[in-house]
């Protein structure tokens, strides 16, 4: 490969994001470069160099990954472990169709804000060969809600938000809703959902995950899996569990505080 360029917005009225690769039929040496850059304003800007060694570390054709910010990713990564090595994530059901007026309530994707469970929750009956699943059981776990669709905002910069949330009085969801719960004992749900709240979070997935993307953008396992946690005791973490209760009470009485 001798270069990759996002041009996502270079064509108008083009609803699908396009990249441009160049590539050499010469096979490479364990130490090519490839040229990496957008197109966003309709020029196109080379923004770097990158190598083999980056796309396997990030698992992505890293487009925007100069050396001040893969600088910014290495200290982010110093004593860290991945979420994907204490947790485990998984969509909730796929039964839309059986949304009914009674049953037992159920969590859509918009229900999910930052810190809090809003507006009108759903109902779903279900026959009770699904209710006594694994699956059922998993959801009823204490665990971090997140939404499924990234929301990307341009204004007053290109950016995504994430929107988690605590959750531990059972309620079901529907494949639009994430769920997250931790296989260690050493990390409390309120540190992990602090950190997957944060701006610094978001930027992360933003830049080394999603690689600056603009349409849909699904926030599957696969993505929330990437995201390095700072390994700590669980005493260093109570500043974060305090906090974090702190709002989660706060939004329960006033969701839009």
């Amino acid at each position: 490969m001798l270069s990759v360029i996002d041009v996502c917005k270079a064509f108008e009225a083009v609803l699908l994001e396009q990249t441009i690769i160049c590539i050499s039929k010469e096979t490479a040496g364990s130490s090519y470069q490839f040229s990496a850059g957008e197109g966003w304003d309709g020029e196109i800007k080379v923004n770097g160099k990158g190598d083999y060694k980056l796309i396997d570390r990030l698992d992505i054709l890293p487009m925007y990954v100069d050396n001040r910010i893969q600088g910014i990713l290495d200290k982010l990564r110093q004593n860290t472990v991945l979420l994907s090595e204490i947790s485990k994530t998984f969509r909730g059901l796929p039964f839309q169709r059986r949304i009914s007026k009674s049953g037992q309530p159920i969590l859509r994707g918009k229900n999910i804000g930052k810190y809090k469970i809003y507006g009108d929750i759903d109902n779903i009956t279900l026959p009770k060969e699904i209710l006594s699943g694994t699956k059922v059981k998993e959801l009823l776990k204490p665990k971090i809600l997140s939404q499924n669709i990234v929301a990307h905002i341009m204004n007053p910069y290109d950016r995504i938000i994430i929107m988690a949330t605590i959750y531990t009085e059972g309620f079901l969801t529907l494949d639009t809703v994430m769920n997250t719960h931790l296989t260690v004992d050493k990390f409390a749900l309120q540190y992990v959902l602090a950190i997957l709240n944060s701006q610094l979070a978001s930027w992360f997935y933003y830049w080394f995950v999603f690689n600056r993307a603009v349409r849909t953008m699904h926030f599957d396992k696969y993505y929330i899996d990437k995201l390095p946690v700072k390994d700590i005791h669980l005493k260093a973490q109570q500043p974060f569990i305090t906090l974090v209760d702190q709002i989660l009470s706060l939004k329960q009485k006033d969701p839009q505080c």
